[in-house]
């Protein structure tokens, strides 16, 4: 008699992940000449350890594509898909890992994280610019000389009356040393049009000096 090998499940190749957005991102991969039985199996994760082939995928797909939502702000996150040929070849192994990096929400203007003046907080929570990111057109301190810095966005809405006291200084861990900070302080019109930001105030370490802090009024 004859017989026929039967072709195992191939993995997918060319696994590409972009982040859209800070809590959203896109997947594409390049598939197999027929599409899977049961189409594709994708998994992401905060951490760079593969899963096993029994663990539960994070979303499955009959398309080369997926998106991803709810996502972390400046967050990196490792995928890996995996074709899902059903019975008699079963699912295949997971593909090389890729990885990608969320933007931070307040990364750009329109995300700005809201600031309540309530006239006793010394310190308004903890911030951080770390893959912050410098996009076409956006606005910086003047008073730093250059742009390239990863810059972040706050907002709030000035009083009628008083006065606003504004620092963004702070103390590198484990030290009394200061860190090194800019500010810039901005009246506009459109959170979406940079072309409407008008600086009004800056600050490289060399405003006023209040308790070791350099501020901004």
């Amino acid at each position: 008699g004859t017989f026929t090998t039967l072709a195992g499940c191939v993995t997918p190749s060319g696994l590409t992940a972009t982040a859209t957005s800070y809590n959203t991102a896109t997947l594409s991969w390049t598939g197999l000449s027929t599409v899977p039985t049961s189409g594709y199996q994708y998994y992401y994760s905060t951490s760079s350890t593969a899963p096993s082939s029994v663990a539960t995928p994070s979303g499955s797909t009959m398309t080369t594509s997926a998106s991803l939502t709810g996502l972390a702000g400046g967050t990196t996150y490792y995928v890996w898909v995996r074709s899902n040929c059903g019975s008699p070849l079963g699912i295949s192994s997971w593909s090389p890992m890729v990885e990608f990096t969320t933007p931070l929400e307040n990364d750009e203007a329109p995300g700005a994280i809201s600031i309540t003046l309530d006239g006793t907080s010394d310190c308004l929570g903890t911030f951080t610019n770390v893959t912050g990111t410098v996009s076409t057109g956006e606005p910086f301190p003047s008073c730093i000389g250059t742009d390239g810095y990863g810059i972040v966005w706050f907002k709030f809405t000035a009083p009628s009356s008083g006065h606003v006291k504004i620092t963004n200084d702070f103390t590198v861990s484990g030290s009394t040393v200061m860190g090194d900070s800019k500010i810039g302080l901005f009246d506009i019109t459109d959170p979406s049009d940079y072309s409407t930001f008008t600086i009004i105030a800056c600050d490289d370490d060399n405003g006023v000096v209040s308790a070791g802090k350099s501020i901004l009024y």
